[in-house]
């Protein structure tokens, strides 16, 4: 590795911070409480939201990272594991960043209820950012340090995930009859399954993304 020491403390001290960020993002005391006692009011609600399981996915992929470099383990099953990690929360963290910014700046009413949004209860924007960009950051500082290999396992890895995720939130509400997001609740169920399936897409193509950046970045530090 070529990279000189203040460039590898200065990305450490980074990754630090980002992981630090995403934590906060996943505690009670980042949302009003208010905010939580309606959002989360059904049993295990908390994880209908692509928001949350992304952030645990992400945080665990980072720990994952540490875990190796701190143990220095050889296992080419984890090492696979590692990257293939890598891959789909960076994919994962895009769809989340690039869908919610989008679908907030057309109308926030399609994530959040009229109530949520109200200002005793609303989220503040340092929890949205949090939750909703600084996890793409930081999976993008985590990839430059590992070599990347297009793989076909990583596409179907995401278009599985978003298959099981519809299957959840689908059961879900049949149960509580809760839907994470208004725009899911106020949708019949072809337009459900079509958005899901757009964010597995835009996810794949977030990872087609990665594998290209992933060359770059390499090129730079070895």
């Amino acid at each position: 590795m070529n990279e000189a020491r203040p460039t590898r403390i200065l990305k450490e001290l980074t990754r630090i911070l980002l992981l630090a960020a995403c934590a906060y993002g996943t505690l009670d005391r980042a949302l009003p409480e208010g905010f939580r006692n309606i959002a989360y009011a059904a049993p295990g609600a908390r994880f209908i939201y692509l928001t949350n399981l992304s952030l645990y996915l992400t945080i665990a992929s980072v720990v994952l990272g540490y875990t190796i470099r701190a143990l220095k383990a050889t296992s080419a099953r984890l090492c696979i594991l590692y990257k293939d990690l890598i891959a789909v929360s960076f994919s994962i963290e895009g769809v989340v960043t690039s869908m919610f910014w989008t679908l907030y700046a057309i109308n926030p009413m399609l994530l959040r209820s009229k109530v949520l949004l109200s200002k005793e209860l609303s989220i503040s924007l340092t929890t949205d950012i949090c939750q909703h960009f600084l996890p793409f950051v930081l999976m993008f500082v985590e990839q430059s340090d590992t070599v990347l290999v297009k793989r076909k396992g990583c596409a179907y890895a995401i278009l599985a995930l978003g298959t099981l995720y519809l299957t959840g939130i689908w059961m879900y509400s049949s149960v509580y009859g809760v839907w994470a997001y208004p725009i899911l609740r106020k949708s019949g169920a072809a337009i459900r399954i079509m958005l899901i399936y757009m964010g597995c897409i835009l996810g794949v193509m977030f990872y087609m993304c990665l594998v290209r950046i992933n060359r770059f970045c390499i090129k730079q530090v070895y």
